[in-house]
């Protein structure tokens, strides 16, 4: 009995540290909790775990300590105790008041010595703790009984009477992430040539140009897609909220292979590459808890399945994978995190790691230099983004199913990077590259491609997709087929209606012609002649690319050091593996007078230049990702140089250099996660 007393004790006190603020969190972030799919019984056992799991651990240590003594048992209860409610009065404190880490430690211990104390002393102070476990169990139930978590839990969602279908064709349909239409052109309204795959597809598929997007949230942009309708006030990213979709539409006629990444808008999933239910709703919770608690932590951030983020091309392989051969009308739809951020990829595919962009903020690149590096490493992952659509195609070309397919290939929203602009906030001097996304629609059996520049909306895609698989949709829809009149789209912005179906205010419109006009002016690669690594040789002294050292005339600084580094030394270089962290170098100089930008050699020969970020009055920092076919194997050798007379460029100062392993703090990691719930 007195172990059963003390396992209420534990349960009641952690009530106030880990199960109300864990849950409470869990439930405001309720449309992140969509990609781990979970159902009731998930919910159920998660919050169990939540809410007996620590008081559980610590009374089994409990019990084994009372085995050889009766007072260790003891003393570690109320150690425990004093420690769980330390933690409560610390949340506290550090929310109303600017502690800092160290005082907060302080606080946590000197206040688990006397709460312990207190707990070993008074009696009635257990009793206290007592009374909180029936608080405990209100907050489960309402968290259990909550709109929105009831919202998350997977449902199967059927029409009310199965549609026709006079051409039921295959649909492949793929949604890219954080794609601007703008890093995609040439500067003739054109796909660059450096993205072939998204070039051949503009010239055999019908391309809507000038389609912008209605929302730059994921979880708004990609239902929008899916449903034809414009996004509504309240809603989360689930069929719960949206139970009229492609995929209802389609489920009674078609087998749904479908993967989505951050939505749950369709009952099954074919998607098998992370962890889903009660386990990740549970590693998430943990996640959670210990960051509301830590003294390192303030504020709480994004949460969801992170992996999504981290290795996006392994969920576009496993969706290559379940592309297979059928007798049977079937929708293919996947939802890729490419080429969304973190940026870790090389145009090939090949993952260098990611890291950092030096002199940004969460919201925005505040230098020229930070622009810079964000571009070419963006550009770099869309690059990755056209490989992979070219792995898709030739996927379905083997399975002889590409000429029969209905392939749609879009993006949910862009990303603008420029100074001082927020990356996904429609403004007036970025709302070219949010808006502006790509839309491709093959059509079976077409064999030539044709531009429309007539003004479209994503939730077009889904009328189009029915009026070329000849079915009606049983609900009514915001978007309208290319035979249908569109109404005006003179202006264009982010849109979610009210309950009352009107937009709502305070939502800032943009004039479409001249948006359009100036997307159409992008250019991502402006050097010629092009080359499919022009991104690694981004700079005003391209023309040195390639050259060998000791072809130039070089000078030694005098006054000049500089230090390179990256996520791995450069003396342990393999040419076989598709990791290859040595290939994101930051590095610092000091003493480089009026110079912006550093020249950077491999082994005796130029790859690469960096602009440079001021950081002092004789300091700067620079970062890059240099080609990593330009390492050798085993040992390579590391050069900076300043190129004093850009009218003269192969007159260069050399820098002297040190190299190393950069360390592995926080500052040269890249969670790559975006912060905050509306980021997505």
């Amino acid at each position: 009995m007195a172990m059963v007393i003390a396992f209420l004790e534990l349960v009641g006190i952690a009530t106030l540290a880990i199960t109300e603020p864990t849950l409470t969190i869990l439930n405001r972030g309720a449309p992140f909790l969509a990609s781990y799919r979970p159902r009731r019984l998930d919910f159920v056992v998660a919050t169990a775990i939540i809410s007996l799991g620590p008081a559980a651990v610590i009374t089994g240590f409990e019990a084994i300590a009372a085995v050889g003594s009766r007072s260790a048992s003891d003393i570690l209860h109320a150690v425990a105790l004093g420690f769980l409610t330390a933690l409560f009065f610390n949340v506290i404190a550090k929310h109303l008041s600017t502690l800092r880490v160290r005082h907060q430690f302080v606080v946590i211990a000197v206040s688990t010595v006397a709460l312990s104390a207190l707990y070993w002393e008074v009696d009635w102070s257990r009793l206290a703790l007592l009374a909180l476990v029936p608080f405990g169990v209100v907050v489960v139930l309402r968290f259990l009984g909550s709109e929105r978590i009831d919202k998350c839990v997977v449902r199967e969602r059927a029409l009310a009477s199965a549609p026709e279908f006079a051409n039921p064709a295959r649909v492949v349909f793929i949604v890219f992430d954080e794609l601007p239409l703008m890093s995609l052109l040439d500067g003739t309204g054109a796909i660059a040539p450096i993205f072939p795959n998204f070039s051949e597809l503009s010239q055999t598929a019908n391309w809507h140009r000038n389609t912008t997007t209605i929302s730059a949230g994921t979880r708004k942009a990609v239902p929008a897609i899916l449903t034809g309708c414009l996004p509504r006030e309240g809603l989360l990213p689930t069929a719960s909220d949206h139970p009229n979709t492609l995929f209802s539409l389609l489920r009674s006629k078609y087998r749904l292979n479908v993967h989505e990444s951050l939505t749950q808008l369709a009952a099954q999933t074919s998607a098998k590459s992370f962890a889903t239910g009660w386990t990740a709703l549970s590693r998430e919770a943990l996640r959670l808890c210990v960051q509301y608690n830590s003294p390192l932590k303030r504020d709480d951030v994004f949460f969801g399945d992170r992996r999504l983020f981290k290795d996006s091309l392994a969920a576009g392989t496993q969706f290559i994978a379940t592309l297979t051969a059928s007798s049977e009308p079937v929708l293919d739809f996947l939802h890729i995190l490419l080429p969304h951020r973190p940026w870790h990829y090389c145009g090939d595919g090949r993952d260098y790691g990611g890291g950092v962009i030096e002199g940004g903020g969460p919201h925005g690149y505040q230098s020229p230099a930070a622009v810079g590096s964000a571009r070419q490493r963006h550009l770099l992952q869309v690059q990755a983004a056209d490989r992979f659509l070219g792995s898709v195609v030739t996927r379905l070309r083997e399975i002889d199913a590409y000429d029969d397919a209905l392939i749609v290939v879009t993006a949910d929203h862009g990303i603008a990077i420029q100074p001082g602009q927020p990356f996904r906030r429609a403004t007036a001097e970025n709302y070219e590259e949010v808006l502006w996304v790509p839309l491709f629609m093959k059509h079976p059996q077409q064999r030539e491609g044709s531009t429309s520049d007539q003004p479209r909306l994503t939730v077009d895609i889904l009328p189009i997709i029915a009026a070329q698989l000849e079915v009606n949709i049983p609900w009514d829809v915001d978007g309208v087929t290319p035979a249908q009149a569109p109404g005006d789209r003179s202006l264009v912005g982010t849109v979610t209606l009210t309950n009352e179906h009107v937009p709502s205010n305070s939502q800032p419109l943009f004039d479409r012609g001249l948006g359009f006009a100036n997307v159409l002016d992008a250019n991502v690669q402006p050097s010629t002649p092009r080359t499919p690594r022009d991104f690694y040789h981004l700079g005003e002294f391209r023309d040195l690319i390639g050259r060998k050292v000791a072809e130039l005339t070089v000078t030694p600084h005098l006054e000049a050091k500089g230090e390179i580094s990256a996520n791995s030394g450069f003396d342990k270089v393999r040419s076989d593996t598709t990791f290859v962290p040595w290939a994101f170098v930051t590095g610092e100089i000091a003493g480089h007078g009026a110079a912006d930008s550093v020249v950077i050699a491999i082994n005796e020969v130029i790859v690469g230049s960096a602009a440079l970020r001021s950081t002092g009055s004789t300091t700067a920092r620079f970062q890059t990702v240099l080609d990593p076919d330009q390492f050798s194997n085993g040992h390579n050798q590391l050069q900076l140089f300043i190129v004093p007379d850009p009218a003269n460029a192969a007159s260069l100062l050399s820098v002297a250099t040190m190299q190393h392993q950069a360390r592995a703090t926080s500052a040269s990691r890249d969670t790559g996660v975006p912060s905050g719930f509306d980021s997505e």
